[in-house]
């Protein structure tokens, strides 16, 4: 970091990497995020700041999580190449189905919270007929 810092490098990516370090041995890390929001001066560096958090809070199944993949996919969404774009609208049209709580849990990876989601989304759209969906804009 320091070397980057002397050679004029930005190093927001490296805090955001360091909070990832810090959620991922149980280090407290709200205050850290605070931090970094209020020194993100770029919106891709905010749009990567909400969407990393946002991950590490749904991988606890904590509720603010949607609130900050939200905000990260707006602030994002002119940094993302379309195929992209539609992968992130449907990965997280999907999560919202992960029922989450004030109460943190044991972390789960993408991958099986991305398998939970669509057996949730099977079980509850089988009886209903309709589905959750945020982006009113694209075809699913």
């Amino acid at each position: 970091m320091r070397s980057r810092l002397c050679a004029g490098i930005p190093v927001f990516q490296l805090h955001v990497q360091q909070l990832l370090c810090h959620f991922w041995m149980d280090v407290p890390t709200s205050l850290e995020y605070r931090q970094l929001t209020a020194s993100a001066t770029l919106q891709r560096d905010r749009a990567l700041l909400e969407l990393v958090y946002g991950q590490l809070l749904l991988s606890r199944r904590q509720r603010p999580a949607q609130r900050h993949l939200d905000r990260g996919f707006s602030l994002g969404v002119a940094y993302l190449a379309a195929t992209d774009y539609f992968l992130l609208v449907r990965r997280h049209d999907l999560l919202r189905y992960i029922p989450l709580s004030a109460v943190p849990v044991a972390p789960q990876g993408l991958q099986s919270l991305l398998a939970e989601a669509a057996v949730i989304r099977q079980l509850l759209d089988a009886g209903t007929g309709t589905c959750r969906v945020s982006h009113h804009d694209t075809l699913g």
